[in-house]
């Protein structure tokens, strides 16, 4: 099973957690965090976190994240792109 959340810089502990639980309860699936953040941040935050497999949802969309976060916080854009990338993920893998 493979198992993807949207998480923002202020909510990377609770995907965290999630990381935890799932190693605890089906250590064979597979966590994948996406990041609502910058290529540059998203890097930067792989660097420091041991436990995550961080991606970016700039890369995984092309999209301007500086111009969304101007237009709603970082809580909408965590549940308004979750469609977009699973619709993206999907056309992705079979």
């Amino acid at each position: 099973m493979r198992v993807i959340t949207v998480a923002t810089l202020s909510s990377l502990a609770r995907a965290r957690a999630l990381a935890s639980s799932l190693q605890r309860h089906a250590p064979t699936w597979s966590l994948e965090v996406v990041l609502v953040a910058c290529e540059e941040v998203v890097k930067a935050e792989r660097e420091r976190e041991q436990t995550l497999r961080l991606r970016s949802v700039c890369q995984e969309l092309d999209l301007d994240i500086a111009a969304l976060l101007a237009l709603h916080d970082e809580q909408e854009l965590e549940v308004l792109l979750v469609p977009a990338l699973l619709r993206r993920l999907a056309q992705q893998s079979a």
